[in-house]
């Protein structure tokens, strides 16, 4: 999920470079001390992260947990340290970048650095939280516009509830961003080759006492060799390990912490057919304030 995150990053960097290169050196000098910043704190920890884990989860368990619960407690406390980073430093050289685009008259930049700047705030702080379905589809929206200004008219997205759910779907509990690496996943391997526009669709239904939430895309699907692959991996939680299986380490570990938090009967499953579009389905439980709804 964070590598996810670097890659946004360097997205909306590229886009920006298109409108200061030789023009306006004060933003440039700003942009290049955000992104060595930004390299160091993101790619050190997020290549961090799985042998830290890894090197918690050979530890045999003295103390009663089972190893799922072990597990979810030492990533909680990674996230713990993770989070003691101070991203003031983060938030003030956005802000500089945005203050100096705005004199110079650029408001298109302006308004992209608010917007990554908004992202970066949403996802940096309390990650280990549940949050409301409400919160978390702030923070897509974020993502999608800053993805508009790569794709303009390419892309457009809506929601949709079943059956007059929204307000209590509006207010059940999720793990926090679970869903954003599924719109990420939709643009990047489905609607990006696409030469026509491409539409995502976010549907949300309420089946007993467990949310469905489908994320579904028109892009260019999967055969069906590929997507049992994919199901496979996401079944037995193991990311691919080769150069193409970045998109199944952030599947896969969605699926890990809904299955750490929710236990195994909740998760993540992928429908294609090539050239017809992919469906994702998140399973998770139906929470609102923190308790299940019966």
């Amino acid at each position: 999920m964070r590598k996810n995150r670097i890659n946004l990053f360097f997205d909306c960097c590229t886009v920006l470079s298109m409108f200061i290169l030789f023009r306006y050196p004060s933003i440039a000098v700003l942009l290049t001390v955000l992104l060595l910043f930004l390299k160091h704190l993101l790619l050190v920890d997020y290549l961090n992260m799985p042998f830290y884990l890894s090197k918690n989860r050979s530890n045999k368990t003295d103390d009663g947990l089972s190893t799922n619960e072990k597990l979810h407690r030492d990533y909680v406390k990674y996230l713990g340290l993770q989070n003691q980073v101070n991203p003031h430093f983060l938030y003030n050289t956005l802000e500089g970048i945005r203050s100096e685009a705005l004199i110079y008259g650029l408001p298109t930049v302006a308004e992209m650095v608010h917007l990554l700047a908004k992202y970066f705030r949403y996802n940096i702080s309390n990650v280990d939280k549940l949050i409301t379905i409400e919160e978390e589809l702030k923070n897509i929206e974020t993502y999608f516009s800053i993805q508009k200004f790569r794709f303009d008219d390419r892309i457009a997205m809506f929601i949709t509830y079943d059956n007059d759910c929204e307000e209590e779907v509006k207010h059940s509990l999720i793990p926090k961003l679970i869903l954003q690496p599924l719109i990420e996943n939709a643009i990047q391997h489905g609607i990006e080759p696409l030469i026509e526009p491409g539409t995502i669709h976010i549907r949300f239904s309420l089946v007993s006492n467990r949310l469905i939430i489908t994320v579904s895309d028109n892009g260019m699907g999967m055969s069906e060799e590929k997507l049992d692959a994919l199901n496979d991996k996401i079944k037995r939680l193991e990311p691919s390990t080769h150069a193409s299986g970045e998109r199944g380490i952030a599947l896969v570990n969605i699926c890990k912490r809904i299955k750490l938090l929710f236990g195994d009967s909740f998760g993540l499953h992928f429908y294609s057919q090539e050239n017809q579009g992919t469906d994702a389905e998140l399973s998770v439980p139906f929470r609102q304030g923190g308790n299940p709804i019966d």
